[in-house]
């Protein structure tokens, strides 16, 4: 079993060349990690 960093690091390899910038990927990671939602109007 994987521990949570290693799940993020690996879903966030899993986010490479889609278009999603280190900022993109820590909000997502940081909502992830404390229990909230993240809103977009994308």
């Amino acid at each position: 079993m994987l521990t949570q960093p290693a799940q993020l690091k690996m879903n966030f390899l899993s986010f490479m060349g889609k278009g999603l910038g280190y900022i993109d990927v820590h909000l997502l990671a940081s909502a992830l990690l404390s229990g909230f939602s993240l809103w977009t109007l994308d």
